[in-house]
């Protein structure tokens, strides 16, 4: 019955900022993207899996195609209608064709960008460091509308039952109406929100943060909870089976209650953790600024293996198949056979503050120059 007036009073606060945005209830939007890879760690929870075909037991080592690029690239690209979506320090954000390596647009901003974007309904949806969020055309590029915040937005958004959800420097998280940009609510923080937001859906909440964890009532944006460490949190909260991982620059990793925010386990490791962890099955792997990446046990933290990098990892880990993914600050990409949790190769391939993408066997990765796709031969 609870959950039932909630998809009804959700209804009623999209009908007075736009008609048929949602209809009676929350829907699932996996019904309405047409790729697993079109947003920002994959999914609602961020889990970080990627259903996709993995890469091989080596490098892959043929370019297939590059793209150049005049400044640098800090988002993560995603991919939607074989179209991937990055933006760049050059105040562009273009879709690039995965098959051509031609780019289909290009859409200017007036400041940098480095948010990965999110994609849904055939809308891109990413801020800027212009301080604007925009809902971008996906086939042509064109604007369908911004919305103007007081800072920088620098974290993906998340698209959810007719609201795109994001955060901004300016210390708010926003619920905006997918349709037409309208504010649905604002929540301000004590601080900067870093994080991209995640949804569970279950509980009927948004997940985000500054230096503490919040939970958000997903129509009126009420905090549900909150969850306080020693300092920034950066990791976008993974939430899978009741529980909620976040990584803190307080050095540890921490596993909360999705429904109240009390804390399960922590593990703490040698540095700071400041990107989102990833789950396969009953493992959590997260990498940190120690230059390890951590396999644990998800259920209650217990350590299971670490493997050394090559230098700081900041970035978060994504899994596709049984493989693991990691990049350190160096630029070196890592494979890791989550079977029997050993390295499988690693090679240099792109630059620290971009995470590539595993996608239908291949690898679309950045370097100082270029947006390349990476194939076998």
């Amino acid at each position: 019955m609870k959950f039932l007036l909630k998809t009804s009073l959700i209804a009623l606060i999209l009908w007075g900022c736009g008609k048929d945005v949602i209809k009676g209830k929350y829907r699932n939007i996996s019904q309405e993207i047409n790729s697993e890879n079109s947003m920002f760690q994959s999914d609602l929870g961020r889990s970080g899996f990627y259903f996709t075909q993995s890469l091989r037991e080596q490098a892959p080592s043929l370019v297939k195609w590059q793209y150049p690029v005049n400044k640098a690239v800090y988002s993560s690209p995603v991919i939607y209608n074989e179209k991937i979506i990055v933006s760049d320090y050059e105040n562009c954000i273009m879709a690039i064709n995965y098959n051509s390596g031609v780019c289909d647009w290009v859409f200017r901003t007036k400041r940098r960008n480095s948010a990965s974007a999110a994609v849904a309904n055939n809308t891109v949806y990413v801020g800027s460091y212009d301080k604007h969020f925009y809902a971008i055309n996906a086939s042509n590029g064109s604007l369908i509308w911004k919305f103007k915040t007081d800072n920088y937005i620098t974290a993906s958004a998340v698209v959810y039952g007719g609201i795109v959800y994001f955060g901004s420097w300016d210390n708010y998280l926003y619920a905006l109406n997918c349709k037409n940009g309208e504010l649905v609510w604002k929540v301000k923080l004590d601080g900067r929100i870093y994080t991209s937001p995640s949804i569970d859906e279950k509980s009927g909440v948004v997940v985000y943060g500054d230096r503490n964890l919040y939970a958000s009532d997903l129509v009126t944006g009420e905090i549900k909870w909150k969850f306080s460490t020693q300092d920034y949190i950066e990791t976008a909260p993974v939430i899978d089976g009741g529980s909620v991982y976040i990584g803190s620059r307080d050095y540890n990793v921490y596993c909360l209650d999705v429904n109240n925010g009390k804390e399960k386990w922590s593990y703490k490791t040698g540095y700071w953790v400041t990107g989102s962890p990833s789950i396969y099955k009953n493992k959590l792997i997260v990498g940190s600024y120690d230059d390890y990446l951590y396999i644990l046990d998800k259920r209650n933290g217990e350590f299971i293996k670490k493997i050394k990098s090559g230098g700081d990892i900041q970035l978060p880990t994504m899994v596709v198949g049984s493989y693991a993914y990691s990049q350190d600050v160096g630029g070196y990409f890592m494979a890791v056979d989550l079977l029997s949790n050993r390295e499988v190769w690693h090679k240099k391939f792109a630059n620290k503050k971009s995470l590539p993408l595993v996608y239908n066997g291949s690898l679309i990765t950045v370097n100082s120059e270029s947006i390349l796709r990476l194939d076998y031969k």
